[in-house]
């Protein structure tokens, strides 16, 4: 249901060649984006309904990315979905072949290459209650 579907060089201003971190004018700033929470509206859903999960934290924008980790209902092994969203806030159609019961989001990394998936993920603790 999640499916399968970090921050890369950056050229700076000041002539450097960084890893997330930008520096503008000799001020260093770090622009990589982080996750401090994630929401998911309504918790629980149908088979064929929709949901939407929204991201807050530091330095996200519309072109951010975040993949997560998760668990299928019943499952003790971590999945990931690689750009599962764009965006600090997006809606999730749930198939109505979806497993039922309770689908875990484990992780979750932040990023703005679609094609770079580095780094380590944030842990997180939510859930979403899949029903027939």
């Amino acid at each position: 249901m999640f499916g399968a579907a970090v921050f890369g060089e950056i050229a700076t201003f000041a002539g450097r060649l960084t890893r997330g971190n930008i520096t503008i004018a000799g001020s260093p700033g770090d622009f990589t984006p982080a996750v401090t929470s994630l929401k998911l509206d309504p918790s629980t859903v149908r088979q064929g309904g929709t949901f939407t999960a929204t991201f807050a934290g530091a330095n996200i924008s519309d072109e951010t990315r975040f993949d997560i980790r998760f668990r299928a209902p019943g499952s003790t092994i971590d999945q990931q979905a690689f750009n599962w969203q764009k965006g600090a806030s997006g809606n999730h159609p749930v198939p109505a072949n979806t497993a039922a019961g309770t689908w875990s989001i484990t992780g979750v990394r932040a990023h703005q290459d679609e094609a770079s998936h580095i780094g380590s993920y944030t842990s997180v603790s939510v859930s979403l209650i899949v029903a027939q």
